[in-house]
């Protein structure tokens, strides 16, 4: 038997969508910065970089990035854990300007303000409406 019922890759679209971005504000920055002569465009080619090389760094991230099952959670970062070392939470967090993400974060049990792994929902290749019913189909109260 699989030791890991769910295994959770990137997400392909959010790969695309955060390449075409980050390509959209390298190339308004450097139009910024050559044709109008504007420090706002250095700005942009940095955070448009910086976007794409992100971006990249996921592409290249090959295999699961987090997985769960009756064992316990593993993550590339942590590697494998049991549910008794570990504790998986979703996370709703909003910025000062009113966007909102969600978050999975992966806790340590005996101190659960130890952050051990974080990942954006949307950059897996999950439903977030779901997440929850993957994650307490292990967990037990």
């Amino acid at each position: 038997m699989e030791p890991y019922k769910y295994q959770f890759y990137y997400s392909r679209s959010s790969i695309f969508a955060d390449l075409v971005l980050g390509a959209f504000v390298l190339f308004i920055g450097a139009g910024l910065c050559f044709w109008l002569k504007s420090w706002v465009g250095i700005v942009c080619v940095l955070g448009g970089g910086v976007m794409v090389w992100r971006v990249m760094l996921r592409r290249l991230a090959s295999g699961p990035q987090l997985k769960i099952g009756q064992q316990g959670v593993w993550t590339v970062s942590t590697g494998a854990l049991r549910w008794a070392e570990a504790m998986v939470k979703l996370k709703h967090e909003s910025t000062h300007q009113g966007m909102s993400a969600a978050y999975v974060v992966l806790l340590k049990r005996k101190k659960q303000s130890q952050e051990l792994a974080r990942f954006r929902v949307d950059e897996l290749d999950v439903d977030p409406r779901s997440l929850p019913f993957y994650i307490k189909e292990f967990v037990r109260p």
